[in-house]
């Protein structure tokens, strides 16, 4: 009887493995691999190459520049979480950013060695953005695609044919590749939106690494006069996440660390431009309120209040500039030799931005395109005289509407309405510190920092926070149960 019961138990369990293996082949088929490593953001490999890389653009420059090319195409193609952070050290070259203004004798011979094809290093990783998320898009099998916003996508696919367009009517000229690269630089969203959901334990460990990179950064910054924007993109963060590791009691090690780290961020601010020290302002104020908010109905109302009043901000004061803007010398003198924080405040606003941002809105209202310009030049009063300026309008409101045009501008607006309308609802839905964190430096980069230098649309600097713009997508909705690395909401 025993060899019996033995004989169809083996039996039972013969016909379940062969069921559950028949299953496994049907839904691997259909779904992406979710196992531990595809949705680690942590990967040595490729954080040891970007340190590598970050060691050759001092010794070697030109060659680096190809180097890194090769890297991020692997990267791009790669498409896992774990691309975040060898993204965000690929955007460092030690040979042109580290060093005074004495130090530019030895970036004119660092120069003189480049030979003008650089330029389609950096254009090659860009394209293949776009054309990369495309394909995820067409499979079946990329994570989250049933909550991909393919309608925006379409948009960005529409305007596709006028960037070219206007790519090839700027042949020949300096930087016509900008209009492209840019552009499929934008991609980079929609391929965070379908990157797999991870688990917060894995959040954790990649607001660590930002965390530790910026603090390295502004180190490096202080001592050594490195002059990098991933300052500028990682203050927000590096100020938020002290109050909410402090409120939420996450540890006394981790509290100090992150104490230590704001402190040295608000150091470095107070001594460098008013612009910096408000990204720290944004970054710890958001941080406080949200960590302040403990109930639900609390963090909802708190999150929108932040979304719709730094969204005000961002329209009003660059209204308000360019209407009231000084281009007189006199005044330019008076408010630069002011040390108050108000005279800087205005002296940013009314003496140096707004005559860019009035000079910008009359060129888009008297000379709009259709299919944009790699750079575009537009007529500014400032110091006493008028001259033509050919240099970017440092508003990522007029930046994409001059340089892109009537038809395509609008819709990189969308989708930076669309990026910052999901910082939101993951501020608002999910209070897991990590994600707030990520979501606060998506918000005070496109509403703080887009007033005066928006670098989250800048290629190479701000690719790693597109992405993780698009993986916020996963949590904006109300948790129901535990959140694990392999998410429900792979499409099966």
């Amino acid at each position: 009887m025993i060899s019996s019961f033995q004989t169809h138990v083996q039996a039972t369990n013969d016909i379940a493995e062969s069921t559950a293996a028949s299953v496994g082949h049907r839904r691997s088929r259909l779904q992406a691999p979710a196992n531990a490593s595809s949705a680690s953001v942590i990967n040595p490999y490729l954080i040891a190459i970007g340190i590598l890389y970050i060691a050759w653009s001092w010794v070697h420059l030109p060659s680096s520049i190809w180097m890194r090319s090769i890297f991020v195409c692997y990267l791009v193609w790669r498409m896992r979480p774990d691309v975040i952070l060898p993204m965000l050290l690929s955007s460092i070259q030690l040979k042109v950013q580290l060093g005074g203004l004495e130090d530019m004798e030895a970036l004119e011979g660092v120069a003189s060695q480049l030979t003008g094809f650089e330029q389609y290093a950096f254009s090659v990783p860009a394209i293949l953005y776009g054309v990369r998320t495309f394909f995820a898009v067409l499979s079946v099998r990329s994570a989250r695609r049933d909550a991909f916003p393919f309608v925006l996508f379409g948009l960005y696919l529409l305007g596709t044919p006028f960037v070219l367009t206007g790519t090839v009517w700027c042949w020949g000229e300096v930087g016509w590749t900008q209009l492209v690269r840019t552009y499929s630089f934008l991609a980079l969203y929609f391929y965070g939106c379908l990157l797999p959901r991870i688990s917060y334990r894995e959040i954790d460990r990649l607001v660590t690494g930002l965390a530790i990179v910026g603090g390295i950064i502004l180190l490096l910054a202080i001592f050594s006069r490195l002059h990098s924007r991933q300052v500028w993109l990682l203050m927000p963060l590096i100020g938020a996440l002290a109050p909410l590791v402090v409120f939420r009691r996450s540890g006394l090690l981790i509290c100090v660390a992150a104490c230590v780290n704001s402190f040295v961020g608000f150091t470095y601010g107070v001594s460098a431009t008013f612009t910096i020290l408000l990204q720290w302002v944004a970054g710890t104020v958001l941080g406080t309120g949200i960590a302040w908010a403990k109930s639900p109905s609390l963090r909802r109302f708190v999150a929108g209040a932040i979304f719709w009043s730094l969204l005000a901000i961002n329209v009003s004061f660059m209204l308000y500039a360019a209407v009231n803007h000084d281009p007189t010398l006199e005044g330019f003198v008076k408010m630069r030799e002011s040390d108050s924080s108000r005279s800087r405040i205005w002296f940013k606003l009314l003496n140096d931005r707004g005559p860019l941002w009035w000079g910008a809105m009359n060129e888009i209202y008297e000379h709009p395109t259709v299919c944009g310009l790699a750079q575009p030049r537009f007529m500014i009063a400032a110091l006493g005289k008028n001259e033509m300026w050919p240099y970017t309008t440092h508003n990522i409101i007029l930046d994409p509407l001059l340089r892109f045009g009537v038809v395509v501008g609008p819709i990189i607006l969308l989708l930076f309405i669309c990026a910052t309308a999901t910082a939101r609802r993951a501020l608002a839905h999910d209070s897991h510190s990590g994600v707030q964190v990520l979501a606060i430096t998506i918000l005070s980069n496109v509403l703080i920092g887009g007033i005066t230098l928006p670098y989250v649309m800048n290629e190479r600097e701000g690719e790693y926070l597109l992405i993780i713009a698009g993986l916020l997508t996963a949590y904006t909705e109300k948790p129901t149960g535990s959140l694990t690395s392999t998410s429900s909401a792979i499409r099966s």
